[in-house]
């Protein structure tokens, strides 16, 4: 934004901040998503298409060191979500994760799949709080 504004990433910031306190948008990790309801759905699916093919090349990296009878974690980032139809083909593995949709895409899968449990954050698709993270601990 600050290039594209021809402006100090500083003045973005205080921007966004207060854009933020009048109700207008949403902060984020680096930025905002537009305070609508039906707006958020759409950046949502926006940041998942962001760079793509590279999420898709380190998905598949990732899943290439993954071995039979191992335990992998999966959170709810873009990049993990971007295909985990790749932990598909796996027959004795074990795939904890606090994302609602990882799950729900490999439901079918001959793998098993824990969830966290938690509370949902809406705008991820994911499970945190101190149930999540208890689970993770045992």
């Amino acid at each position: 934004m600050a290039q594209q504004f021809d402006t100090s990433q500083v003045t973005i910031r205080k921007d966004l901040e207060v854009l933020h306190a009048q109700k207008l948008v949403h902060r984020t990790h680096g930025g905002a998503l537009p305070a609508a309801r039906g707006l958020l759905k759409i950046q949502r699916f926006e940041k998942r298409t962001l760079q793509r093919q590279e999420k898709l090349r380190i998905a598949a990296a990732a899943a290439r060191l993954v071995k039979e009878g191992q335990v992998v974690i999966l959170d709810s980032g873009t990049t993990t979500t971007a295909s985990p139809e790749l932990y598909a083909n796996f027959h004795n593995i074990t795939i904890i994760t606090n994302a609602v949709n990882i799950a729900a895409e490999l439901s079918g899968a001959p793998v098993e799949v824990i969830l966290t449990g938690g509370t949902l954050r809406k705008n991820s698709f994911s499970l945190v709080g101190p149930i999540a993270e208890e689970t993770l601990r045992r």
